[in-house]
């Protein structure tokens, strides 16, 4: 009677844990987000291709080291919160917020090199799928950059 029970238990559990999540990206995401396949939708040259992909390469490099960054300043963070040294505290608040802000600012600058490197019609494109796709959503929806 308790294996039959047990294994039951264990029989929803893990249906719940399969069909519990949403899939948040379907396989063909590029397909009905065309906005988002930027190859595709700019048309790109190879020699643009390997270029972009310099781009973000160096960008997610940094990103990296900006996110370690952050979860350190983070564990500290709690270290001096648990001691209750909010003074001390804050500053690493501020530091965390600084370093957020430079992932942004690089986040926007890898934007705008890749705007750089395209021709006058890929600039049209790459203005209305990315520059503007903020203005086009519902504000409860936007993003701040």
């Amino acid at each position: 009677m308790l294996n039959k029970k047990l294994l039951l238990f264990v029989f929803l559990f893990i249906s719940v844990i399969q069909y519990g999540q949403p899939n948040n990206r379907p396989k063909d995401f590029d397909k009905q987000n065309p906005e988002f396949n930027l190859h595709e939708k700019l048309q790109l040259t190879d020699k643009q291709k390997e270029e972009i992909g310099n781009i973000r390469e160096s960008l997610q490099s940094k990103i990296i080291d900006f996110e370690y960054e952050i979860k350190k300043t983070e564990l500290e963070l709690k270290k001096l919160v648990k001691d209750e040294k909010f003074e001390d505290a804050l500053k690493f608040v501020n530091k965390i917020s600084d370093i957020e802000k430079q992932i942004k600012e690089l986040r926007f600058s890898e934007k705008v090199k890749i705007y750089n490197i395209l021709d006058e019609k890929q600039k049209e494109i790459f203005k209305e799928s990315f520059f503007d796709r903020q203005e086009r959503r519902p504000p409860f929806e936007r993003r701040r950059m």
